[in-house]
Formats: C-alpha cells, sequence, structure tokens
C-alpha cells in the first residue's frame, strides 16, 4: 500500500468519512427523535402553555392601569373604545386558553404525559371570565345619547367633573363611583393605606 500526500488522507476520502459520520449522527438523532417525539411534543405544548398562562394577569395590569387612566386623565383612548379594546382582547384570549386547554387535555390523553401548568388553565379561564364580567358590569359605557348631550354641554360652557360623568355614566352616584374606585385601588395596591 503506497501513502501519498505525506500520510494525509485524500480530501475525498475525509469527506466520506464526514459523510458517514453526519448520515450516522443524523440516523441516530432521527432514532431518538422518534423514541422521544412525546416528550417533544409535549415540551412544545408546555412552552405554549406558559405563554398562554401569561396573558391573564398581563390583562388585568393593563385592565387596571386603563381604567386609572380613565379616572386621572391620560388614558389616549375614551371609555368607549377602551371598552371595545378591552372586550375584544378578552375574547381573544378567552378563545385562545379554552382551546389550547382542550389540545393540551388531548396531547395528556394521546402521550400519556401530564402537561405542566395545564392545571392552572382552569383558573387562567376563570380569570379572564371575572375580568369580562367586570368589563359588563363596572365599565363606565357612553351611548350616542350620553355622548351627544356631553358635546351639547361643551359647547354650551358647562361642564362635570370626570368623576360625575363617570358616576353618571355608571348609573350611580358620586359616592358610590368613590367608593368602587377605592375597592379598586385597595384590592390592585393592598399594602397602600390611602393615606396621601
Amino acid at each position: 500500500m503506497t501513502v501519498q500526500n505525506g500520510g494525509a488522507m485524500s480530501p475525498g476520502l475525509v469527506y466520506e468519512v464526514y459523510r458517514e459520520q453526519a448520515l450516522g449522527m443524523k440516523r441516530a438523532v432521527e432514532h431518538w427523535r422518534l423514541e422521544h417525539l412525546d416528550a417533544l411534543a409535549t415540551w412544545d405544548v408546555e412552552r405554549i402553555v406558559r405563554a398562554l398562562l401569561q396573558l391573564p394577569p398581563a390583562l388585568r395590569e393593563a385592565w387596571n392601569k386603563t381604567f386609572e387612566r380613565l379616572f386621572v386623565g391620560g388614558e389616549p383612548l375614551g371609555p368607549e373604545q377602551a371598552r371595545s379594546s378591552m372586550a375584544g382582547a378578552l375574547e381573544a384570549v378567552l378563545e385562545a386558553l379554552v382551546a389550547y386547554r382542550d389540545l393540551a387535555m388531548e396531547s395528556e390523553r394521546q402521550t400519556g404525559r401530564n402537561i405542566e401548568g395545564l392545571a392552572n388553565f382552569h383558573a387562567a379561564i376563570r380569570e379572564v371570565g371575572e375580568l369580562n364580567d367586570q368589563l359588563r358590569e363596572h365599565w363606565p359605557a357612553f351611548g350616542p345619547r350620553e355622548l351627544a348631550e356631553a358635546h351639547t354641554a361643551v359647547r354650551n360652557g358647562e361642564g362635570t367633573e370626570l368623576l360625575d360623568a363617570f358616576a353618571g355614566a355608571a348609573g350611580v352616584d358620586r359616592d358610590t363611583m368613590l367608593q368602587r374606585l377605592e375597592r379598586h385601588r385597595r384590592k390592585r395596591h393592598p399594602e397602600d393605606t390611602g393615606a396621601r
């Protein structure tokens, strides 16, 4: 046998060795993937479950900030547009949570593997449902008649304090609206004693 190139393997042989190594590794990975397909699928489902479970607290935070800005001013959306936007977000998140909960439960059934975080979906769905209920019950809603009256009052130089306007739109008096706001503040900031 004659050694060429000073004992080095020919490039063709080197590439063949690399090719065979790569093919062997590819077969090993494919074999491993087939054996662990359920685990990979479970991992993917769990990753999406974790992402979806972050949405209800984020929505609650957005709700709180928007609600506070409406009463102190600074909310770029008007009350009706803010309500409509929030309602759309709540509906989309609720639909996603329910659909993915069902898919995750089916994945558990098919793979026999528990999906981490799936048990928290019920609480997340309940939280979004509660936000939706609060939106319907407590969000100030202005109809066309109320908006027309407000525009007329502004044109006539009349005005109403924002708190009184929101109280009127909610169908309560000023004191009741202040009590609602205080309850909302205490829920949001339990450590705050209210002393200012």
